[in-house]
């Protein structure tokens, strides 16, 4: 966190050191919200960070993809502490997704369930020892259950659904966003997740299912507009999610909508996210 407020002082100094004042007249942000960010106390919004960055002159998707990585260590040094004070806390609930507590944002419940014909292929690809980078392009699903322990765990190839590369294990949160239907209503949130052991992100949807819309979730990476696509229409219970795209060359976010009968919802997108070794150690 002291990281990246050093980071956005020095974007601040390389502008000539203008004022909070002069830098809430080019944002929507107010002067102290501004200072905020740079006094290192607690890690401000991705929006906040890219207002900052803006006011400045200076690169705004470079000061989200620092903002990512920022947040991903604040998550390792809260992991860190739990572990000190109750190892077997972190694993009392395998089916929860790690978060930074953030307010009354929601947790995602993962119980979206499988079709037969996936299920069965998933139980043929386990019988013949080649459950790791299976590609799933387009669908949406569970995690499996009583997964086999992982021996040896390559990063995640491109388009391939999260929880068959195994990565579960040290999926964290790194952004979140609000959805809402066609007509405006809240729909649920979009949230970006990442492994550091698969090196990859993608998008989780968590939010009702049903066969009235479709749920579309898009890991995108600028740097080469590589994507990966996914939607998921039909009764089932909360949560859906989208596969993965290496970070390995270049910063990923996620994107979601909503459609209805034809008519789209607003498109969301979260922050770009990008390893970054200085920030995320």
């Amino acid at each position: 966190m002291e990281d990246f407020a050093c980071y956005l002082r020095k974007v601040r100094a390389d502008a000539g050191t203008p004022t909070y004042r002069q830098m809430a007249a080019r944002s929507h942000y107010s002067a102290s919200v501004l200072s905020r960010a740079a006094a290192g106390k607690q890690l401000p919004s991705a929006e906040v960070a890219r207002a900052f960055a803006g006011a400045c002159g200076a690169d705004e998707n470079q000061a989200e993809q620092q903002w990512a990585a920022a947040k991903l260590a604040v998550e390792d040094q809260s992991q860190s502490k739990v572990a000190s004070t109750s190892a077997s806390a972190r694993h009392s609930d395998p089916s929860a997704l790690t978060s930074v507590s953030e307010g009354s944002t929601p947790k995602p419940v993962r119980r979206l369930r499988r079709t037969h014909a996936l299920a069965a292929a998933v139980v043929g690809l386990l019988a013949a020892g080649s459950w790791a980078g299976v590609e799933l392009t387009g669908i949406l699903g569970q995690p499996p259950k009583n997964q086999a322990a992982v021996t040896t765990v390559v990063p995640a190839a491109d388009r391939s659904d999260p929880y068959v590369a195994r990565c579960k294990a040290d999926e964290k949160q790194l952004d979140w966003q609000p959805v809402a239907y066609p007509d405006g209503r809240p729909f649920g949130t979009l949230l970006l997740v990442y492994s550091p052991t698969c090196r990859a992100a993608w998008g989780y949807l968590n939010g009702p299912n049903s066969r009235q819309w479709t749920s579309h979730i898009v890991a995108r990476r600028p740097a080469d507009n590589a994507s990966a696509p996914s939607q998921f229409r039909g009764d089932a219970a909360l949560g859906s999610w989208g596969n993965v795209l290496s970070t390995r060359s270049g910063c990923v976010y996620a994107e979601a909508w909503i459609s209805t009968s034809g008519h789209d919802g607003r498109h969301t997108r979260t922050a770009c996210f990008a390893p970054n070794p200085t920030l995320s150690r």
